[in-house]
């Protein structure tokens, strides 16, 4: 009877702990093993890396920032930075597409805003920052070109001067080219302004007086090439101290129903972990009465 006692008694410590163990991991992602082996249905390229880049800024650098850089958003908990040696060593190609598709907490899906091509396209761009992923093709159908950025306090433009490197390897000034000047935004990057470089591959813009910046009135200016496919995705980011001072409030400071698990409101966590605790007393009250029979017995 002391040896039935004791199985009962180890049983109900383990439902514990089992409890226990289901709480701490639920906000953790379960990747099936047949999703992590998941290949592209083609090889990845330097073309399709560009593109995976191009919306990987569009959509995700908002939150995630530039892999590498750890400039990701400041939330709890906070985004994963994609140029690390350990997210890459942790996540194979099929992970980092499972990621896209699916989403969790407040990171959004992907399934139904971006098509299988594009989706792929990121994963490869993703996994381009590990040094043993293969991507075929040339790197770069391009000319190597520079860009150099220059601000004037006192009329508040930005300028820019564009340069290519020649067949000797000498700096050449790029005229005629179309450069984009953009704020950066939690959810892409605002246009302010366009402009074509002159004879001596200068542009420049006046900084817009109707951008907002952050509570000190900085802003981040992204400069880049229009034309990505003929002079490379070159972007160049420039700290401005002339926008509008705005006091942002974050919404994921308050607890809410769309937020994650730390921001969730208390009257969910308690009927969350009431439900839980319920269950598993009924279990251990099945277990129990189960014991009274066989003692009665």
């Amino acid at each position: 009877m002391k040896s039935k006692n004791t199985i009962y008694r180890g049983l109900g410590i383990l439902s514990v702990l089992f409890l226990l163990f289901t709480v701490s991991v639920s906000a953790q992602w379960n990747i099936p093993d047949k999703v992590k082996h998941k290949k592209a249905p083609q090889d990845a390229t330097y073309e399709l890396v560009k593109t995976g880049k191009s919306v990987y800024m569009n959509k995700c650098s908002s939150c995630h920032g530039h892999p590498g850089k750890s400039d990701f958003l400041k939330l709890k908990p906070a985004p994963t930075d994609f140029g690390t040696e350990k997210f890459q060593q942790e996540n194979t190609e099929g992970s980092v597409f499972f990621k896209l598709d699916e989403g969790m907490g407040s990171m959004p899906s992907f399934k139904h805003q971006l098509s299988e091509t594009d989706k792929w396209c990121v994963t490869f761009y993703i996994k381009s920052f590990d040094d043993n992923f293969v991507i075929k093709g040339d790197k770069s159908s391009s000319i190597k070109t520079d860009l150099t950025v220059s601000t004037d306090d006192a009329d508040k433009t930005v300028a820019v001067t564009a340069e290519y490197t020649d067949k000797n390897g000498n700096k050449q000034a790029l005229k005629d080219a179309d450069i984009a000047f953009f704020v950066k935004r939690y959810f892409g990057n605002l246009p302010i302004g366009n402009a074509t470089t002159d004879e001596n591959g200068k542009a420049k813009i006046t900084f817009p007086e109707d951008i907002a910046g952050d509570s000190t009135g900085n802003a981040e200016v992204i400069v880049k090439f229009s034309d990505t496919d003929t002079y490379g995705n070159t972007e160049i980011y420039k700290i401005v101290s002339w926008a509008n001072p705005i006091h942002y409030k974050n919404p994921l400071d308050e607890r809410h129903m769309w937020g994650n698990r730390a921001s969730a409101p208390i009257w969910l966590l308690i009927t969350y972990f009431s439900i839980v605790l319920g269950v598993w007393a009924v279990i251990l009250w099945v277990i129990f009465q189960i014991t009274r029979i066989k003692k009665a017995a």
